[in-house]
C-alpha cells in the first residue's frame, strides 16, 4: 500500500468508526422509543480506540485546495506529512531527531512556515530554542530562516509568527524583540530573511507585550500589562 494511502487510511477509518457508532448508538437510542423500529446490534468499542494516538492531527488544506498537510505522530513524535490531494506524487515528509515540530502555517499555495524547538546548552545549562522552518513543496526544498540573525534578543524565540499575508503571497508578521530585555516589535519577512529586516511594521511600545493583525498586515491591537504586573493594558488601533 502506498504511503500516502496508508495515511490516509489510518486517518479516515478511525473516524469513520467512530461516526458508525455514533450512528448505531443514536438508532438504538430511537429503537426504544419507536415501536416499529428495527432492532440494531450495537458492538462495544474498545478503550484503546480513544487513547491512541490521533492518526493525523492539525489537517490543513493549502489555500488552492491542492495539498493537505497535517502532523502525524511516530514512535511518539510528530512529522509534518504533505500530500498533493489529487495528484500521484509520494507524500513530503519532514521530521528530523533533534527538531520537535510544534505547528506550521500555509503562507501561500506551495509554501509553509513550521515551528520547532530545538535543544541547546548554554553555559552548560540545557535550553529549548524555537526556530522557524520553510518548506517549499513545489521544490521539496527546506531551510531555517534567520540563520544569519546576531540580535541577543531574538536568540531564543523566532517563532513568534503573528500571521500570514493574504495578497502577499509567501509573506508574513512575526513580533521579535533585538533587545534585552525585550522591547517586543513586529516585522514582514518572507522565506528568503536571513536576519530581520531593519525596518518595523510596528514599534514597540510600553507595557505591549503582543501584538494581534489583520490577514492584510494591519496591526490592530497591541496588549500587556502594567510594570508591576497588577493591571492588563490593551492598545486598539484603527
Amino acid at each position: 500500500m502506498p504511503a500516502y494511502t496508508h495515511v490516509l487510511a489510518k486517518c479516515f477509518y478511525p473516524i469513520l468508526g467512530l461516526s458508525l457508532s455514533f450512528s448505531v448508538a443514536f438508532a438504538e437510542e430511537n429503537s426504544l422509543s419507536t415501536p416499529d423500529a428495527m432492532p440494531v446490534a450495537v458492538n462495544p468499542v474498545d478503550v484503546e480506540f480513544f487513547a491512541a494516538q490521533p492518526a493525523i492531527v492539525q489537517p490543513t488544506i493549502s489555500p488552492s485546495g491542492k495539498y493537505l498537510a497535517g502532523l502525524v505522530h511516530t514512535s511518539g513524535k510528530p512529522l509534518l506529512w504533505v500530500s498533493e490531494l489529487f495528484g500521484t506524487s509520494d507524500p513530503f515528509l519532514l521530521s528530523d531527531g533533534q527538531w520537535k515540530i510544534r505547528w506550521f502555517q500555509w503562507i501561500s499555495d506551495s509554501e509553509l512556515i513550521v515551528s520547532v524547538h530545538v535543544p541547546r546548552y548554554t553555559y552548560g545549562t540545557p535550553i529549548v530554542v524555537s526556530r522557524l522552518v520553510h518548506v517549499d513543496i513545489s521544490t521539496r526544498k527546506v531551510k531555517v530562516l534567520f540563520n544569519k540573525d546576531k540580535n541577543p534578543g531574538f536568540e531564543q524565540v523566532q517563532d513568534w509568527v503573528i500571521g500570514g499575508l493574504i495578497n502577499e503571497p509567501g509573506n508574513f508578521l512575526i513580533q521579535a524583540s533585538k533587545t534585552v530585555p525585550p522591547r517586543v516589535d513586529v516585522y514582514k519577512v518572507n522565506a528568503k530573511s536571513r536576519k530581520l529586516p531593519i525596518r518595523r511594521v510596528e514599534g514597540n511600545q510600553r507595557n505591549i507585550y503582543e501584538w494581534g493583525a489583520d490577514v492584510l498586515g494591519n496591526v490592530r491591537a497591541g496588549w500587556g500589562f502594567t510594570g508591576d504586573q497588577k493591571a492588563p493594558v490593551l492598545k486598539l488601533k484603527d
